[in-house]
């Protein structure tokens, strides 16, 4: 009896590729989220004027690619290997903070002035029947959404490219591990504007859901590279863009609604807790992904929640001179490796 491949049994792993888009050796991550690759193939049918009905006569495929997503619940420990791939390859080792026995902190700013992601190779497939390899795999968006009234653990939402992909030997997979699940309800939230430091005006009891979308600009590109180069892309180009971060919050007063009718510059920080590490310095000491962004509020829009009026609010992060980019992100958990 012959058994197709089973989504059951497919597993999607990376690994870090020490140089772009050559393909690492075996997998050291899990994506630990459902996700897949996705191979494209376009070809290329000029119309001919052969005076017959036939459309088609000759057709030859003009480019190879892959895409790739995946979508799960957020993985503290998956983080730092994204953040490498998401603005800040030079981030290879964690940070003890004071006084910490188990906890790391992952902290970097988005890279402004040089093209400073990495890049991971990819496998996807049921290692019974046939596993799958993509090199040059590269991050398009970042989606993280913290939904506090609704019922589910904080949902990450991938998806990139990657040279096409080609059928592989089945390697040895990643050892079975992933970080706790994150709550919505226990995440904390700052505004500040003006001289106040970033992080001292929590929005306490207010926040009902967060959403962040980081893109890395990053536009996957071909050169000629001769008859044996499989007509897949072979460079990458990068571009300007934008982290953002939407507010939805209860609307208790005009605080801000009035920052965003004055347009006032400010400064927000998320923090995405996790669960428990230790007890540091007589205080508690969690897992946690922080997001910080600076700018103006915009696109107030209403919305309602069982009857009570809320208000949602976008940043688009704009350069902060104190920090020399517009996105600083930090990722505590205990891992002393990517």
């Amino acid at each position: 009896m012959t058994i197709a491949q089973q989504i059951a049994f497919e597993s999607f792993a990376m690994a870090r590729e020490a140089t772009a888009g050559t393909p690492a050796s075996a997998p050291t991550h899990y994506v630990t989220a459902k996700g897949q690759v996705d191979p494209e193939i376009t070809h290329d049918e000029p119309e001919e004027s052969r005076g017959t009905l036939a459309k088609i006569y000759r057709s030859a495929v003009v480019n190879r690619q892959s895409k790739w997503k995946a979508s799960g619940g957020l993985d503290l420990d998956l983080m730092p290997f994204l953040m490498q791939m998401l603005h800040n390859g030079a981030l290879t080792a964690p940070t003890t903070p004071a006084g910490a026995t188990l906890a790391r902190l992952w902290e970097s700013t988005r890279v402004m002035t040089s093209a400073n992601t990495k890049f991971a190779t990819l496998w996807f497939g049921d290692p019974n029947v046939q596993t799958f390899r993509a090199a040059f795999g590269g991050l398009n968006n970042c989606k993280l959404t913290s939904n506090v009234v609704g019922n589910a653990a904080t949902k990450f939402d991938l998806d990139g490219f990657a040279q096409f992909m080609e059928a592989v030997s089945t390697l040895a997979l990643p050892p079975q591990t992933a970080g706790d699940l994150v709550i919505p309800s226990d995440l904390e939230c700052w505004i500040d504007q003006g001289s106040d430091a970033i992080g001292t005006t929590p929005a306490t009891f207010r926040v009902i859901q967060v959403e962040h979308t980081f893109q890395p600009g990053l536009e996957p590109d071909k050169s000629a590279s001769g008859p044996s180069g499989n007509r897949t892309w072979n460079r990458v180009n990068v571009g300007v863009s934008s982290p953002q971060t939407i507010l939805t919050l209860y609307f208790d007063d005009l605080i801000d609604y009035d920052r965003w009718r004055n347009g006032v510059r400010c400064k927000v920080r998320v923090r995405h807790n996790g669960t428990f590490i230790e007890t540091v310095a007589g205080n508690p000491s969690y897992r946690y992904l922080e997001v910080d962004g600076y700018g103006v509020l915009k696109a107030m829009t209403w919305g309602a929640q069982k009857n009570a009026r809320t208000i949602k609010l976008t940043l688009d992060h704009a350069y902060e001179p104190t920090i020399g980019s517009d996105l600083r992100m930090a990722c505590q958990n205990t891992k002393t490796t990517v």
